[in-house]
């Protein structure tokens, strides 16, 4: 199970989508405050670098979680 805080955007609407595709069990906070986070992606032969660029992830609020604890 993948617990976060996506964006009400397109990226944020990609990402649910995405994940149900490949059966991960996602419970995902939409916050309209704030994007959907990104990363970047470079890769040169054997070397990448990843560049995050973190927004609605960072803005989980604890009661979500708690509301959606796995005991």
């Amino acid at each position: 199970m993948l617990l976060g805080c996506v964006g009400n955007d397109e990226y944020g609407r990609r990402i649910k989508s995405e994940l149900e595709k490949v059966g991960v069990r996602s419970v995902l906070e939409t916050t309209e405050a704030f994007p959907s986070s990104r990363c970047g992606a470079a890769i040169f032969k054997k070397e990448r670098c990843l560049v995050p660029h973190i927004m609605a992830s960072r803005h989980l609020t604890e009661s979500f979680v708690n509301q959606n604890k796995v005991e």
